[in-house]
């Protein structure tokens, strides 16, 4: 404890507990003592113990001479607390300058290094991308990196190759010599291609219309790819209403193709339906799902029969 704000407040009588076992009457309360101090003591306002990976402080703000009623209020208690810090630079902030890239692009982390040691520090970086099995891709050494004592360092590194598609874990590892310092990871999606729209009808459909979806998909990628743009039609209950045949094209490079469905409406009982497409390339790379909603009119109405009554 650094210091304490406190003053004399008005006179409080608090009782006091008496604590005895159930057989002689348990709990009780009483005003009559011969503790003529504050409590708790000026030593006992601050307590604390270790608990796992982290102290408990616990601050008693009130005093209370139970004798003369004098009562203590602490405005302000100033704790000054002393540790050994687990690791001299703590990197924190680690992110992809971009998350979603596509094949070849550079791929660059940023991260902020904090220093909590009284000295300067001067570290080297290592960037290393792990599939989503685990498996390293590759790696890319960067700096040195100063980082002043008890400051901070933003920084930026990179990693220059060709990755297939997929999620990517980057690992920034920080070393001083052979000693690791710190480290962290984050995440980047590598990606050729995208399903970037499906449009959907937006007036209501009756029986017998025609409607048109029209499905988006773009080529990240320099070289044409060959597609397959795929369309499910559900409705309201989550049936498949129809299933639309497939259509296969080419995608030109770093283009975006759009996929024309029609789907002619039958009799139904109406409601929110939903269209999901899908877009796989020919060497199986999948895109999506992606779902629209549309509104289809009840067409099926109910049938009432005449009764008639003879005598």
């Amino acid at each position: 404890m650094i210091s304490t704000t406190c003053k004399d407040v008005a006179a409080y009588e608090v009782p006091i507990i008496v604590a005895k076992p159930w057989s002689e009457g348990g709990t009780t309360f009483t005003t009559t003592t011969d503790i003529n101090t504050f409590y708790p003591a000026n030593a006992d306002l601050l307590r604390w113990q270790p608990q796992e990976n982290r102290l408990l402080f616990t601050l008693f703000p009130i005093q209370h001479n139970p004798t003369s009623n004098a009562t203590r209020f602490c405005s302000q208690m100033v704790v000054k607390v002393v540790y050994e810090a687990p690791v001299a630079l703590a990197v924190s902030n680690v992110a992809p300058l971009a998350e979603t890239v596509i094949p070849g692009a550079p791929i660059s982390v940023t991260a902020l290094l904090e220093n909590v040691t009284d000295d300067l520090l001067t570290v080297t970086s290592t960037l290393t991308l792990l599939d989503a099995e685990g498996h390293e891709m590759g790696w890319q050494d960067g700096g040195p990196f100063s980082v002043p004592s008890d400051g901070q360092q933003a920084i930026e590194v990179g990693w220059d190759g060709t990755l297939p598609e997929g999620v990517y874990d980057l690992r920034l590892s920080l070393w001083q010599g052979d000693v690791l310092m710190g480290a962290a990871t984050t995440r980047v999606d590598v990606v050729g291609g995208a399903l970037t729209a499906l449009e959907v009808p937006t007036a209501t459909l009756v029986m017998s219309d025609t409607a048109t979806f029209r499905v988006t998909f773009t080529n990240y990628l320099a070289e044409p790819v060959t597609v397959t743009a795929h369309l499910l039609l559900y409705d309201e209950e989550g049936g498949v209403t129809a299933d639309l045949p497939s259509q296969t094209d080419v995608a030109a490079a770093s283009d975006a193709h759009v996929f024309e469905f029609t789907w002619e409406v039958g009799a139904s009982t109406g409601g929110v339906y939903a269209a999901q497409a899908r877009v796989t390339r020919e060497d199986g790379t999948a895109y999506g799902p992606l779902t629209g909603e549309f509104t289809v009119g009840r067409t099926l109405n109910d049938v009432f029969l005449p009764i008639v009554l003879r005598h």
